[in-house]
C-alpha cells in the first residue's frame, strides 16, 4: 500500500503523504510506518459514545456525571421545545442553500484542523444518498435554520455525524450546538445504533454527553530533508 501511495505521490507531484486519524494506541502500527520513515505526531482527540441504550431522559442522564446532568437540563432539556427539529425528505433541497452557507460559517471559525472546502455537489448528494440523514433544527418564533448536521448511518449499524452548520447568532441565544448533540444522540438511540462517532474539536461539550476521548495521530512522509525537519521541528515544539 505504500508502495501504491509513493507511485501516486510521484505522478501528482505532491511533497508529502499524510496518513491521518490513527489510533495513537497502536504501537505495532506506530513502528511499522517509523521504520518506513514517517513521523509521528498528534492530533486531536476524537470522540465516540457507545451507551446508547436508554429509553427515557432519565435513564440517560443516569449515564453522565453529576455535573453534566445539570448542564444537560439547563442548556439543552429546557430549551428542547423552542426547537422544530426534522429530518429532511430525500431530494427536497429546500433547504441546500442555507445548509451550506451555516457550514461556510462553522469552516471560517474552525483553526484546529485546515481543510479545503467541501464543494457544494457533496450536499446535494447527501440530501439524496438513501445512507445520509440531513437533521434539521430550526428554533426561535420564525423558526429559522439554526443548526443543521449530515450524518452516516455505516453498514456496521454505527451512526457518524459528518458537516455540521451554525447560525452564530441562534447559537448564542439558544445552544443550537449544545441541542443539535442531544438529537443526534436521541436519533443514533433510535436507530439502535451501536456507536455514534462524534469526531474532533469542542471536547469539552461532547464530554458532557457521555463520550470517551480517543487520541488520535497522523503520519508523515515527506519527499524532502528540509521538509522533513520543518515537520520535526513543529513536533518537539
Amino acid at each position: 500500500m505504500i508502495q501504491i501511495m509513493n507511485d501516486v505521490k510521484e505522478k501528482s507531484k505532491a511533497t508529502a503523504i499524510y496518513l491521518r486519524d490513527l489510533d495513537t494506541s497502536d504501537t505495532e502500527l506506530r513502528d511499522f510506518l517509523i521504520a518506513e520513515g514517517f513521523i509521528k505526531a498528534e492530533m486531536p482527540d476524537t470522540h465516540v459514545i457507545e451507551n446508547l441504550k436508554w429509553n427515557t431522559y432519565d435513564d440517560f442522564l443516569e449515564t453522565i456525571s453529576y455535573r453534566s446532568r445539570k448542564h444537560v437540563r439547563k442548556f439543552i432539556l429546557h430549551l428542547e421545545n423552542e426547537f422544530e427539529v426534522s429530518i429532511a425528505e430525500k431530494s427536497d433541497y429546500t433547504y441546500l442553500d442555507e445548509c451550506y452557507n451555516l457550514y461556510k460559517n462553522v469552516k471560517k471559525q474552525s483553526y484546529v484542523i485546515n481543510t479545503f472546502d467541501l464543494p457544494k455537489k457533496l450536499f446535494k448528494n447527501a440530501f439524496d444518498n438513501p445512507n445520509w440523514e440531513v437533521l434539521l433544527l430550526k428554533v426561535g418564533p420564525e423558526k429559522k435554520l439554526g443548526c443543521f448536521v449530515f450524518s452516516y448511518k455505516s453498514s456496521n449499524n454505527n451512526f457518524c455525524p459528518f458537516v455540521i452548520g451554525l447560525n452564530y447568532e441562534l447559537n448564542q441565544r439558544y445552544y443550537c450546538y449544545r441541542q443539535a448533540l442531544f438529537q443526534l444522540l436521541k436519533r443514533a438511540n433510535q436507530l439502535n445504533a451501536g456507536k455514534i462517532f462524534l469526531g474532533m474539536d469542542a471536547s469539552i461539550e461532547k464530554q458532557k454527553m457521555g463520550a470517551a476521548v480517543i487520541p488520535k495521530s497522523v503520519y508523515i512522509q515527506a519527499s524532502s530533508n528540509y521538509n522533513m525537519d520543518v515537520i520535526s521541528m513543529f513536533k518537539q515544539n
